[in-house]
């Protein structure tokens, strides 16, 4: 499979994403010792075509898994078909399941977004930016289907755990959470 990586960098980190796989993030690494920040994806790991081998993807429209196959929404049980070969029950959203378009892009900033009907109507967006070392991702989610339902959204991390990674931190800084059950 041939695809398309983009390439972000500030003055302290490397990042290169993968649109077409669920706008992955392949790998984040310092610039000056290549150290990677997240879980490092090598060729072998693009090659699978699965996000769960890389360093990082979106959790949309819900994360985790969904208990006995869908849920109660306002109109009534909404049930999900199971999508991955090693779970029986939906996990983890579609969104890593799909191509992801660029909308805007700069030497430290991507916007992707996923206008997507599986498994109904909506419309995913991410945004990364590098500065001073630091990576921020906003994450959002738009219900586009006539039927209302609930909506989750996270970010699927993979972070290195070697005993080269003694100084390496993880900090949240902020996050901007609302959910809430939406008809168009």
């Amino acid at each position: 499979m041939t695809m398309t990586l983009l390439k972000l960098e500030d003055e302290y980190t490397h990042l290169s994403l993968a649109p077409e796989l669920g706008a992955s993030i392949v790998n984040w690494t310092v610039r000056d010792t290549g150290h990677p920040l997240l879980r490092h994806a090598d060729a072998h790991a693009l090659d699978t075509g699965l996000p769960g081998k890389l360093g990082c993807f979106a959790l949309v429209p819900w994360s985790n898994r969904i208990a006995e196959g869908g849920f109660d929404c306002p109109d009534g049980w909404l049930a999900l078909t199971p999508n991955s070969l090693t779970d029986p029950l939906p996990i983890h959203g579609s969104a890593w399941q799909q191509a992801w378009q660029v909308v805007s892009r700069t030497a430290d900033e991507v916007v992707l977004q996923l206008d997507s009907s599986v498994p109904f109507a909506y419309r995913a967006r991410q945004r990364f930016h590098l500065s001073q070392g630091k990576l921020s991702i906003e994450l959002s989610v738009t219900h586009l289907a006539e039927r209302a339902a609930w909506h989750g959204l996270g970010l699927h991390p993979y972070l290195p755990r070697t005993a080269s990674s003694p100084g390496v931190v993880l900090r949240r800084d902020k996050i901007a959470h609302t959910a809430g059950c939406a008809a168009r």
